[in-house]
């Protein structure tokens, strides 16, 4: 029977490291979604925004740049 054992032990442990596995998909779904959201939440408040992905990112960073100089220069 100790075979059998470590056969049950064997199966735990693949189940377990499938749901950690199905946890960490769910998770990252989740984090992309937000990401997502936030983009076109972005996208509503920086005029011209080119298009949602790392161009957007960039052109808005330089946009806040831009702004933060000139609070800076005029305030």
């Amino acid at each position: 029977l100790p075979e059998a054992a470590h056969y049950q032990q064997s199966s735990e442990r693949r189940s377990r490291a499938h749901l950690n596995t199905q946890e960490h998909v769910i998770a990252e779904r989740r984090r992309r979604e937000k990401m997502q959201q936030q983009f076109v939440a972005l996208a509503t408040i920086i005029p011209d925004l080119p298009k949602i992905g790392s161009e957007g990112v960039s052109t808005t960073t330089e946009l806040i740049n831009n702004l933060t100089e000139a609070l800076r220069h005029f305030g």
